[in-house]
């Protein structure tokens, strides 16, 4: 399942808006059918830093790492830069390795979202 919402978040006297996209359940290419119709239409009504929510899938394994990577290969046609929050380290590791998801950043919470912008606004 996927569902999705709008937040902001301070880091120093800037004020970022998120679209946090969050994924529940189960998720391997059945349940992501029509998926890409469905974040084509999220992405052309809200904005924001993209982030994709997988803290709450059930199956973190190769079946949800396939189907995932169909989905991101969408995402990374309209961002360049986005960020996935898993608690996984094998995710985590993967999303760092894999050579297409150079500009992906993984983290373990919104506080380091936080905190990667901030690092940003220095630079």
């Amino acid at each position: 399942m996927i569902d999705h919402e709008s937040k902001e978040i301070q880091v120093n006297t800037i004020r970022y808006k998120l679209l946090v996209i969050e994924f529940t359940g189960i998720v391997n290419y059945e349940t992501l059918k029509g998926t890409p119709a469905q974040l084509s239409s999220i992405f052309y009504e809200m904005e924001g830093i993209l982030v994709l929510d997988i803290r709450k899938v059930i199956n973190l394994n190769s079946e949800f790492v396939r189907a995932f990577t169909g989905i991101l290969h969408v995402i990374s046609e309209r961002f360049a830069r986005y960020f996935i929050i898993t608690e996984d380290q094998k995710i985590y590791n993967w999303i760092m390795n894999y050579n297409q998801l150079r500009d992906v950043k993984p983290v373990m919470n919104f506080n380091e979202i936080g905190k990667s912008l901030e690092l940003d606004s220095l630079i």
